[in-house]
């Protein structure tokens, strides 16, 4: 009898196992962040998920304007995936000093690589610049305040975010059900006494 239920509860908790895999498997494939991915709509247009897809229906481009975007999109992804390797290298370098016992002697080659990722913090945001300044180039004249609009709510979001989240996905790239919200509504600017 004792042979018994031992094998009944090693049965029962191997289910219990397997279920519990199987729910955080499914939650990680479900919370999976969104790819960029370009499909037809029913009326012929181009549309796409994330960031690039946004801007291409806030934007309303026309076929022209998609194909010539798409070209500077993928120009500035694969510019920035260089900065930013380059910035982790020089980063993981100069962590890499802690692990010395004397990090004072490294003095002169930590200030190196801190010039060095101040430098190519500077590259991406020149990247970027030039980005969104080619794209308002692309806008036609009745595009251009629907551009501004965007950028201007853009940095509202980004702002200066917590102290204790760096590295983290930015406001810019919140899930589409908080993107309606308006620039005074939210948590940071959520009213004290309702």
């Amino acid at each position: 009898m004792a042979l018994m239920t031992k094998t009944r509860i090693l049965a029962g908790g191997l289910i219990v196992m397997v279920v519990l895999n199987l729910v955080i498997l499914g939650t990680l494939w479900y919370r999976q962040p969104p790819q960029i991915d370009f499909q037809r709509t029913p009326s012929g247009q181009q549309r796409g998920a994330g960031v690039s897809g946004a801007i291409v229906r806030q934007l309303n481009l026309d076929r022209r304007q998609r194909q010539q975007f798409h070209q500077l999109h993928q120009k500035h992804m694969q510019r920035m995936q260089t900065l930013r390797q380059a910035s982790f290298n020089s980063r993981k370098e100069l962590f890499s000093l802690l692990s010395s016992d004397s990090v004072d002697a490294y003095r002169e080659k930590r200030d190196s690589l801190a010039s060095v990722l101040a430098r190519q913090h500077m590259q991406m945001e020149q990247a970027i610049f030039n980005h969104l300044k080619n794209l308002r180039q692309l806008c036609r004249p009745d595009q251009l305040q629907h551009f501004d609009r965007m950028l201007n709510m853009v940095m509202q979001r980004i702002g200066p975010g917590p102290a204790h989240a760096p590295g983290g996905r930015g406001p810019m790239f919140r899930r589409h059900d908080q993107s309606n919200r308006g620039p005074n509504q939210g948590p940071r600017n959520a009213p004290k006494n309702p």
